[in-house]
């Protein structure tokens, strides 16, 4: 298994990004509408990780 560390599931006190689904590596954010059943944030959980667990870290150049 692929340690996907860099896939994060915010909770409830994120204000707008509420439950949503991020990757830190890319900055893909999908964002969840409520209500949602706990086997439908599951599955979108899985295929948002099945989408971006082969990310790689993105490399910031220096200003100047």
């Amino acid at each position: 298994m692929i340690a996907t560390d860099w896939i994060v599931s915010h909770d409830a006190t994120q204000g707008d990004l509420a439950y949503a689904m991020e990757c830190t590596r890319c900055g893909v954010v999908q964002q969840i509408a409520l209500p949602i059943s706990v086997d439908c944030y599951v599955a979108m959980g899985k295929e948002f990780t099945k989408y971006h667990k082969h990310c790689r870290p993105q490399i910031k150049e220096a200003l100047g």
